[in-house]
């Protein structure tokens, strides 16, 4: 094969590539976006719904085959209420349902001869106006009365009750409840199970796993959907009849039609990382939500993107006006544990040479008093001047695009100057720590790996509003909260005099609304761009994001 060839080839080759992203795109452009696995209107079972429940197993490997099962369901039988006494059957009511009380009733009616109810009345079982006149005699030869009794005028069969509903009813409710739980979602999966077999090819339905929920509130839309999916399927295991969820010989996929939707600037990067992270994973670590190594790269890259300060990474940067700025560190027991500190304080020292601020967040403080360190980082970005900015006014510097030029050996050999000065210090705060630590693991409470993931997310990088943490279950990841990079609205509502005379347009959501262009889901920001050019061509051109 000549040189000419196989240019050619690379060529062809070349144009293939673009030919199949340009398809893709396509694709994606013609795909309704899903901001919220709600929209499905099908069978969702959240991770807290199946831990720890009875008859419900997790991580499992074949016998046979040594293949994967990530869940299994055992067919678990009902268990019927304990019996109730003879004596007391009359005074209750209540079926097979551990969730519903016992109905006990307040009196019982009996239809009896007249001698017995007289003898009632003589031994003051009942009173004289509880015994009356039946409605309808059935044998008028037979003389015959309405006897009410009372429960408070029983105390013998009042203590029977008790003891039942005590002793045996509520220790019978309270076993058979998490029993019943796993039952109702062996039934929901069984159902779906015979339902994706009886559809076959027509009306296929997926069966999908995810893993990561990206939570998210942009422009009117809320997101509540998994970062990574996983296509599994559901087997009957034929000697006892459990359900047998595995992963199917499919790879796993990011889900991000939703943020490409909303014009994210950030899911290329995080498409690259994932194709690259799946590459480049060891032969050895098999895909699977109960091996960390195998995703969480991936949805850190996604909850957490640090950023860059010359050769350093922050967690979080916080800027105001007049170029103020903080610094947040957000440290995980798992990720800072106590041999890399030193580590840390010397790049912080570092950094605090060339006028950085920082402020710090341990996941074992924020575990002991949540409230206490959010009103610590308020306190800190109001005594630094760092103050909303408001949707008034947009910050035009980014942090993710600026590039700090600095000499690093001169601040490293400074830095480490300090440091060692300062050892005592650390040691201490080290010591402190590890007593933090302890005191959580002293109060048995869960594990909360990466606590700094689950409770603080990435920001625009203005201060905005500071308000409590979204509380997650489990392994749950937070995405931006804000998008990064959003082109101005205001300044671009301010070249455009019929529309700076109309308040309240602080978003490209506001201003569609104003100009009655429907979203249907798709991005504000896009729509107003599509109707500007067609019905507005003398307006400035909507911009792109940054």
């Amino acid at each position: 094969m000549d040189v000419n060839e196989t240019d050619l080839h690379e060529n062809i080759s070349e144009r293939l590539r673009d030919l199949l992203e340009y398809v893709h795109y396509l694709g994606r452009l013609n795909v309704k976006p899903v901001f919220m696995v709600a929209e499905y209107k099908q069978l969702c079972l959240w991770e807290h719904q199946l831990k720890g429940r009875i008859g419900i197993q997790h991580d499992l490997t074949d016998k046979e085959d040594g293949s994967a099962i990530w869940l299994r369901i055992d067919r678990l039988k009902r268990v019927a209420p304990p019996p109730v006494p003879e004596k007391i059957q009359e005074w209750l009511t209540f079926g097979n349902d551990p969730e519903v009380n016992p109905l006990v009733k307040e009196t019982v009616i009996k239809t009896l001869p007249d001698k017995e109810a007289k003898k009632l009345l003589e031994n003051g079982v009942v009173n004289e106006e509880d015994v009356r006149e039946p409605l309808k005699q059935i044998q008028p030869e037979i003389k015959l009365k309405d006897v009410i009794f009372r429960l408070k005028n029983l105390p013998e069969i009042k203590d029977q009750i008790d003891t039942y509903l005590n002793e045996h009813w509520l220790l019978w409710s309270e076993e058979e409840k998490p029993r019943r739980k796993t039952i109702k979602i062996y039934d929901s999966l069984f159902s779906l199970q015979q339902t994706i077999e009886s559809h076959g090819d027509e009306q296929p339905i997926e069966l999908i796993w995810g893993i990561g929920v990206g939570r998210w509130l942009c422009e009117g839309h809320k997101i509540d959907y998994p970062l990574l999916e996983k296509a599994v399927e559901i087997e009957i295991d034929e000697n006892d009849g459990s359900l047998l969820i595995r992963p199917r010989n499919i790879e796993p996929s990011l889900a991000i039609n939703a943020y490409f939707a909303l014009d994210n600037p950030g899911i290329e990067a995080l498409s690259r990382f994932n194709k690259k992270h799946f590459e480049e994973l060891s032969e050895g670590v098999e895909f699977s939500p109960y091996i960390h190594e195998s995703f969480e790269p991936v949805l850190r890259q996604a909850s957490a993107p640090q950023v860059k300060v010359g050769p350093f990474s922050i967690d979080l940067v916080v800027e105001g006006e007049k170029d103020r700025r903080l610094a947040i560190e957000l440290d995980g027991d798992k990720y800072h544990p106590p041999e890399k500190w030193m580590e840390d304080w010397k790049r912080q020292r570092t950094m605090e040479r060339v006028n950085w601020q920082f402020w710090r967040c341990w996941g074992s403080s924020y575990t002991l008093d949540p409230d206490g360190c959010i009103e610590d980082l308020v306190n800190t970005l109001n005594s630094l001047g760092i103050d909303p900015i408001g949707k008034s006014k947009r910050a035009n510097i980014y942090t993710e695009h600026r590039v700090y030029k600095q000499n690093t050996e001169v601040f490293v050999d400074s830095g480490q100057i300090q440091v060692e000065s300062e050892t005592e210090k650390l040691n201490s705060e080290i010591k402190f720590k590890k007593q933090e630590i302890e005191q959580i693991k002293s109060k048995e409470q869960p594990e909360k790996e990466e606590l700094y993931q689950k409770h603080f997310f990435s920001r625009i990088i203005e201060v905005q509003p500071i308000t409590k943490p979204i509380p997650t279950d489990g392994k749950t990841y937070v995405i931006d909260s804000q998008k990064t990079g959003t082109p101005s609205v205001i300044e671009w509502v301010e070249k455009i005099p019929d529309l700076l005379r109309v308040t309240g347009l602080s978003s490209w959501q506001d201003i569609c609304d104003h100009l009655g262009i429907p979203v249907e889901g798709d991005s504000a920001r896009r729509r107003l761009k599509k109707w500007v050019k067609r019905n507005r061509p003398n307006w400035p051109t909507v911009p792109e994001p940054k």
